[in-house]
Parts: structure tokens; sequence; C-alpha cells
């Protein structure tokens, strides 16, 4: 009896600091920076693309992608915190306060996960020159010349051909701005290697966390098999179709699985449910290699042509997180699949938009009543050990982050 009441004591005692450390966060104040032992996922809003940012159990910081669009139009959503703040100054912004607890303070990895502009960031009128003249401020570049990246990866280093060039205008400024920093910083450079979990790694202290790991799932129609690192192509090569025929940008997006203890994190950027030819959906092997997880992003700002059954019912997700900017996303059908007991998978889930256009209150509507948060920055905290999480929405209106709703504790299974 004794050593049991022992082993109780000292569990007890070690549960002690998680609990009352998660305790501390209430609404309306500032969220607690992140402590060694939880992982963080921030899902970063300003209204114009996508950007998560990762902090890992050692203290390891990934940047996936950061999207600037300039546009104004009925549909598109309010930029964040206002117009004079340019996305890539609020990303810098937002990264440099979260990483205050960190001791290093450059960010270990930027992963840009296809060539979109609300993914790396446009060129538009008025668009700033950094200060070595070499490429303009927007997007990844604009946060890469405030806070050094120690390693970029992408889809496509060295050459960028395979399976097809990136067509965007604003590409070259990106390349520009990689080829900069890798010969003046040193930034290294790679291309994702589907089907490797060594590439994405803890760098300051791995040895402490052994449950911890990235698998790259998918890239450029390669897909892991869920074999050791063994990958398979599911595109036809180009030069056996007619150009309409090719697979486009989206379709190539990079899609990998965050893994701490019970906890997984799926996200496979702008994969669509929806394509022009059925060898180019890659949901049924990315859902099937991937398997249930506990939270994902979900796949195209869930737009009409995301998220089908099929993946749905492969990841299972409890938290499903939406950076979206049109009045159009969440898509009411996605949103309906989602939510439905039937329609995918059972069980209670939560569903976080980091932007909500007035509009799609109405157009969704009764599915939008039932969404967890609506509106700001979305935050996954992963308690030490991967065993159960929270999720956070955060005021995006000003810079002090204050929490604005606090959800879970999620149980990981």
């Amino acid at each position: 009896m004794n050593i049991l009441f022992k082993i109780l004591v000292i569990t007890l005692l070690a549960l002690f600091p998680m609990t009352t450390w998660a305790q501390e966060v209430k609404v309306g104040k500032t969220l607690p920076a992140w402590k060694e032992g939880y992982l963080d996922i921030h899902a970063i809003n300003t209204g114009q693309g996508e950007c998560t940012f990762f902090i890992l159990p050692d203290g390891t910081t990934m940047l996936v992608d950061a999207g600037e669009i300039r546009e104004k139009a009925p549909n598109i959503v309010p930029q964040k915190p206002n117009e004079e703040t340019s996305p890539h100054e609020t990303y810098a912004k937002y990264i440099t306060h979260f990483m205050k607890g960190i001791q290093h303070k450059a960010v270990d990895y930027m992963l840009l996960t296809h060539f979109h502009i609300d993914h790396m960031g446009e060129i538009y009128k008025g668009c700033k020159w950094a200060e070595n003249k070499a490429y303009q401020l927007t997007g990844i570049p604009g946060v890469g010349d405030r806070i050094p990246f120690r390693k970029a990866i992408d889809r496509g280093w060295p050459d960028y051909s395979y399976p097809i060039a990136p067509v965007s205008k604003a590409f070259p400024n990106y390349l520009n701005f990689i080829k900069w920093q890798k010969e003046k910083n040193g930034m290294e450079i790679e291309q994702f290697r589907v089907g490797k979990k060594d590439q994405l790694v803890l760098v300051h202290n791995a040895a402490k966390y052994p449950t911890f790991e990235i698998r790259n799932i998918a890239a450029n129609g390669h897909v892991w098999t869920g074999v050791e690192d063994v990958e398979r192509n599911y595109f036809i090569p180009t030069e056996q179709l007619s150009k309409n025929e090719w697979p486009d940008e989206n379709q190539c997006s990079i899609a990998f699985r965050v893994s701490y203890g019970k906890f997984d994190y799926f996200t496979g950027a702008d994969l669509p449910a929806v394509t022009n030819l059925d060898w180019q959906n890659l949901e049924l092997p990315v859902g099937s290699v991937t398997g249930p997880v506990e939270a994902c992003k979900s796949n195209h700002h869930m737009n009409y042509d995301a998220m089908g059954v099929t993946l749905l019912k492969a990841l299972r997700p409890q938290v499903v997180i939406i950076h979206n900017r049109k009045a159009q996303q969440p898509d009411i059908e996605v949103l309906r699949r989602i939510l439905s007991a039937t329609k995918a998978y059972p069980g209670k889930k939560d569903i976080f938009s980091t932007n909500f256009h007035p509009a799609t209150t109405f157009v969704a509507y009764p599915n939008t009543e039932h969404m967890a948060a609506k509106q700001g920055h979305i935050v996954i905290r992963v308690q030490p050990g991967g065993n159960e999480f929270y999720v956070y929405a955060l005021d995006d209106a000003g810079d002090n982050y204050a929490v604005t709703s606090i959800h879970g504790p999620y149980i990981c299974k």
C-alpha cells in the first residue's frame, strides 16, 4: 500500500506543474509563452494568406508558409491587424513575441509548401525592396529579412522543373531571396524528401523527446507508402500528356505529419479533393498512410474542392483549423460533411477559422453556428508527452495576443 501511495504522489506531482500552467491561461490575458516540453502550433492570421509557426518540444522552430496578397474585393476579409501593417511585418512580430522563451533567435526551418502567393507572398504596387536590393519585402522574403532562417525547404530546389515549373510572377522574388541568404548568410536549402522522417528533426535536444517525429508524406505527386522511407509517384510524366492534362501547383503541394506521443497533426497545404483527372487526386494514398490524427489544417482553405470524404475518414480529426480569406471559405458542403456524424466520421469535432466574412454566416448557416471559433490567431498547445492538448483563439486586432476563447482539454487517442 505504501509503495502504491508513493507512486500516486509522484504521479500527481509530475502532473501538477502541467495542470497549473494550463490554468494560467485566462480569457482577456496574453497567452503565456511556450515552455520546454510543449508543442505549439500557431495559425497566424493576417487575412492575406496562410502562415503556421511551430515551436517543437525542445525549442526547435519551423515556419510553414507566409502568404501575402494585398487584394481588395467584396468577398475578401479585412486585412489584420490593419491595412497599414504589411502581413510579413505581422508574421515577424508574432513570431518574435512567441520566441521570447527560446534562447536562439533564428527560425530553424522555413518550409514553403508550394509556389502560390497566398503561401509565399506577391509582388504588389508599392512593394518595398530589401536594403540589399536583392529581393522585395513580401511574404516569406519579408519575414526572412527580419528573422534569420537557418534552413529553407521547398518542393523544387535546385532546378524547379519537376513535375511542373512554378508559374507565379512572384516566384523569382522568392528564389532571389533564398539564393541571397544562402550566399551571404549561409542559409541551407533543401528539396523536401518524401517518405523521410530525418529531414525535419529536433535540432536542440532530440534525445530528450524520443516520441517526437515529423514524417514527410507527399510532394510533387509522390506519396510515402508507409514502408520505411519508400515512396511512390502517382503522377504521369508531363511529356506523355497534353498541357491541359498537367497537374497544377496545388496538386504538387507538400504534406507532412507531426507526431508527439499520442498526438498527431496533419497538413496537406492546398491538396485538392476535386481534380480534372482521377490520378491527380491524392487523397486516398495520402490519407491511407497518414492515418488518424488529433488535429489538422484544412486543405485548400476549406474551399469547395477540399477535404473529401476519403481523406476525412482516414484522418478523423477532433480539431480542424481553417486559414481562410474569402466569403466562400469555409464551403458549406465541406463544413457540413465534417460536422456530420454520418457523412465522413462520427464523434465530436471542433472547427476553428482564422477569419470569417459576414456573408459566410448566412450562406453556410446553420453549420457556422456549430464552429468553435471564427476569428483570430489559432493556437494548438500540446501538453508535455503528447497525451492531451488545448486550443486557444487569440485577438488579431493588435499585438497583445490576448486569449479570446479556450477549448479543451482534448484527449489524444
